[in-house]
């Protein structure tokens, strides 16, 4: 099973700042362990309910709570995220690959509402009964 920690250590070697094979340093541990609650809690106000995960209750050793099939993308948007902490920017093509997984994320999780129209504005006065 996926855990928090690999989340994180693959956003990290993503940004190039952690050598494939080197451990999370505390420092690196707890920025991307903030990080990764605030984009869960993120997703959770878009409708992308991703368990009961907060900045607060956030661990290394926490399972990741989506299906994996989403975990590269997870990886992706969590490079983007700490980019911008780390000083630098992520690559474009894992800019745009967070984007592909982000919208991925959406279509499965979030469901629009039905919609549906009152018969009085569409029909002609002489339909209505």
């Amino acid at each position: 099973m996926t855990t928090a920690r690999d989340v994180i250590t693959g956003a990290y070697r993503r940004l190039g700042v952690l050598p494939l094979g080197a451990n999370l340093d505390p420092a690196r541990a707890i920025a991307g362990l903030q990080a990764y609650g605030g984009m869960l809690s993120a997703w959770a106000a878009d409708g992308i309910v991703a368990g009961s995960v907060t900045p607060e209750t956030a661990d290394l050793d926490d399972d990741f709570p989506l299906p994996p099939c989403f975990v590269e993308g997870a990886k992706a948007l969590l490079a983007v995220e700490l980019a911008s902490e780390s000083g630098i920017e992520a690559q474009t093509s894992i800019q745009s690959r967070a984007k592909k997984a982000y919208a991925a994320m959406l279509a499965a999780f979030v469901c629009a509402p039905g919609a549906a129209q009152d018969r009085a504005l569409t029909a002609l006065p002489s339909q209505r009964r």
